[in-house]
């Protein structure tokens, strides 16, 4: 298919004035290929992911975190977006990103992830009074309140990670509000509402200290909530695609930076998930 025509798929379903003010979404790299035969869906890139692109023969790669975030001002091996958006470019490959306009999606990120906990009657944290069905951030219920310890242990065994958290000012945990990826800016938004917990990831110290004993607190790290996204993304663009000429694979390529000490073996259980995806 054309490339002209995927983009235009991308952004009637992912909108890119829906994402965050500032967030680099769409078409950031063209290689200088019209057409699209192949794509990669990755949660981000590095340069395992751009081997299996060639592997594979992929033409695109969609993926979740931006490779260009800031504007370049050299393009040097030596620098780690410089040397991938050399490679990207040398073997024909274009790159798009779906990011907080995934985020906000009515089937993004935070309803993946709420859905994954098992929380029912969603709703948006923040509705985006522009968009229908789209806003940032999720709220949702258990059936039966739980504990902080089952709570943790929950998100220990669903997303193969430590957990930190504090206590809020409830014992029982009922109410739940999620914004995966870096979500302290939202801590006021979810303080309004009247959740037990608020669940996120690259949360500062004194982020724990401002909380205790008003609204319990777990970070679960960065990728280990988002690792989820690209199957997911997956399922979504087969369907905005299925009457197209082009051919979707999911990365399998572990691309989390951060090393677990002592339970080293967390990482080979995000490899076996990335191997096991239902879009495979």
């Amino acid at each position: 298919m054309l490339l002209s025509k995927l983009i235009e798929v991308i952004e009637s379903e992912f909108p890119g004035g829906s994402a965050l003010k500032g967030d680099p979404v769409g078409l950031r790299i063209q290689s200088g290929n019209k057409e699209i035969n192949n794509i990669l869906i990755a949660l981000e890139l590095n340069d395992e992911v751009i081997d299996s692109a060639v592997k594979l023969g992929c033409d695109c790669i969609i993926s979740f975190h931006p490779l260009i975030f800031s504007a370049l001002t050299e393009i040097v091996d030596e620098e780690r977006v410089g040397k991938l958006t050399t490679r990207l470019i040398k073997n024909d490959i274009s790159q798009i990103t779906i990011h907080t306009n995934f985020d906000v999606h009515h089937n993004g990120t935070n309803k993946v992830f709420a859905e994954l906990l098992g929380l029912r009657n969603l709703e948006f944290l923040i509705k985006n009074n522009d968009y229908n069905n789209k806003g940032m951030g999720i709220i949702g219920k258990f059936d039966i309140p739980i504990s902080h310890t089952d709570l943790a242990k929950l998100l220990f065994d669903k997303t193969n990670s430590p957990v930190k958290y504090t206590y809020g000012k409830s014992h029982l945990l009922k109410k739940i509000a999620i914004v995966c990826g870096s979500g302290s800016s939202f801590i006021s938004d979810v303080l309004k509402t009247d959740c037990d917990a608020f669940i996120t990831a690259d949360v500062t110290y004194h982020s724990f200290h401002r909380l205790k004993g008003k609204l319990s607190l777990f970070d679960i790290g960065h990728y280990e909530m988002e690792q989820f996204v690209p199957e997911n993304l997956k399922l979504i663009l087969d369907n905005l695609l299925v009457n197209e000429e082009v051919k979707l694979y999911l990365n399998v390529e572990l691309t989390n930076p951060v090393e677990y000490f002592p339970n080293e073996e967390l990482k080979m259980k995000q490899i076996y998930y990335l191997n096991n995806q239902k879009g495979l």
